[in-house]
């Protein structure tokens, strides 16, 4: 019996070792999202290739916080508070292949902050209040400059103040010296060398900022979409607003839109007609607002749509036909929401995806329809992310779920396609996410389940040992 008692502990150590307390590890995935982590954890594992950090409360990073980075091809810390890091943060990142710093309270970067990064194909530096005002920017403005095909065309590193993009700081007539014989241009130069718009491209009123082609209504506290927007018009920035309807055609004379940022509003509902109009849109950001549903005519006329961020609303199911159109799509996130299952042929139409976020939802693995998903993910297993899908409740890869594995008694009855209500939850969907975010990768109730029994069968053997 004591080998018996040696053994079990032999196996709760291997089961939680080298994977962070705070952290859920599946492969060489280590999701660290959604904790509230204030630092980044200790003892990552040497062989991670995909660390997530993003939407945590991170605001400084060091050097020395990621002693294990020779593996790590994907590095997410979006979404933080993060305001600075030291110079060498990223020196130790030789396979490092995509980075995301978005939505942080970034000004500036450390001189040399991202030279070692020889091997990055994408980075994503948007929703930063970069300072044009210090000199600092200037090595970021140079670096976006000589490493232009890292960045989407539409993706927006704009100073916080003047709308000016960090990129225009360029070819400009510099005026202050540096130490190391460096020159670079004060700030009235910087301005004046700025273009006004044009007399043709009005902004509309209460307080957008217009530039070119650009609209930036970006915390206006509208509560719809304001008049006046130029037919011109190519990105439309309406973030951070108090939206919560939209009439119908409302950007029809905007045919010219590439890229349209709804983002964290309060828009609980889309009719049919919202984009009519926009074949030219490229990139679309509905995300962090309260969508339960798409109407299945809602994305067609989106036919030249290349990304679509719906993550973070609170969508309960698919209807079957809802992307049919979007046969450009190269990425979709549909993470963050409440969905339990995909109807059949949900993702069929989508032949130019390239990546795909479906990580934290309810996915049902018990109930049959489940498996229309896993069949799908295991014919696209070069998609991103798809091996970090889990199940609800964070105890089985999505992808790993097999046919004996699932029922028909763990499926709520169907009404229909047309309803839309095959991803309904059998729980309460309001308390449920928040477990479902806080126990993604290990399910709490079932450790606890698991340590009581492990408990009792060593109190067990040992009470057998001495009768």
């Amino acid at each position: 019996m004591a080998f018996l008692s040696l053994a079990l502990l032999l196996f709760i150590s291997h089961v939680t070792s080298g994977c962070p307390g705070e952290c859920a590890c599946y492969g060489s995935t280590i999701d660290c999202s959604f904790r509230m982590l204030a630092s980044v954890p200790r003892g990552l594992p040497a062989d991670a290739e995909w660390l997530r950090l993003d939407y945590n409360q991170l605001t400084y990073l060091s050097h020395t916080d990621f002693p294990n980075s020779d593996s790590i091809a994907r590095l997410c810390l979006n979404d933080n508070s993060i305001r600075n890091f030291s110079r060498g943060t990223f020196d130790h990142f030789p396979r490092l292949q995509m980075l995301s710093l978005h939505g942080n309270l970034l000004q500036s970067i450390p001189w040399g902050g991202f030279d070692r990064l020889s091997n990055l194909i994408m980075i994503r530096l948007y929703n930063n209040p970069w300072d044009c005002e210090q000199r600092d920017v200037l090595y970021l403005s140079h670096w976006i400059k000589t490493h232009k095909d890292l960045f989407d065309e539409y993706d927006d590193v704009s100073c916080s103040t003047d709308l000016m993009y960090v990129k225009d700081v360029k070819d400009l007539d510099f005026e202050v010296m540096t130490n190391d014989n460096k020159t670079f241009p004060t700030i009235p130069a910087i301005k004046a060398s700025i273009a006004s718009p044009a007399d043709d491209f009005r902004c509309p009123f209460y307080g957008c900022h217009c530039r070119n082609e650009t609209v930036d209504c970006t915390n206006k506290k509208y509560c719809s979409i304001p008049p006046g927007i130029p037919q011109t018009t190519r990105i439309l920035n309406m973030k951070h607003n108090n939206i919560k309807l939209i009439n119908a055609k409302a950007f029809y004379t905007m045919q010219e839109l590439q890229l349209l940022d709804l983002s964290h509003n309060e828009i609980s509902s889309l009719s049919n007609e919202t984009f009519y109009g926009l074949t030219n849109l490229r990139k679309l950001f509905i995300s962090f607002n309260k969508l339960k549903s798409l109407d299945r005519r809602l994305l067609l006329p989106l036919t030249g749509l290349e990304q679509l961020y719906l993550n973070n609303n609170q969508l309960r199911c698919l209807h079957q036909s809802a992307f049919n159109s979007l046969q450009k799509l190269r990425f979709l996130n549909l993470s963050s929401n409440n969905l339990s299952v995909i109807h059949k042929g949900t993702f069929n139409s989508l032949n130019s995806l390239e990546g795909i976020d479906l990580t934290i939802n309810f996915w049902n693995c018990k109930c049959k329809h489940i498996l229309h998903l896993v069949h799908w993910m295991k014919n696209n297993t070069k998609k991103s992310m798809l091996e970090s899908v889990m199940c609800a409740g964070g105890h089985k890869r999505v992808v790993a779920v097999s046919r004996p594995d699932v029922s028909h008694h763990h499926c709520l009855p169907q009404r229909g396609v047309e309803d839309c209500n095959l991803g309904q939850h059998s729980h309460n969907s309001s308390s449920g996410h928040e477990n479902n975010r806080n126990s993604h990768g290990v399910n709490s109730g079932a450790l606890h389940k698991f340590s009581f029994k492990i408990i009792f069968i060593l109190f067990s053997s040992t009470h057998w040992a001495r009768a």
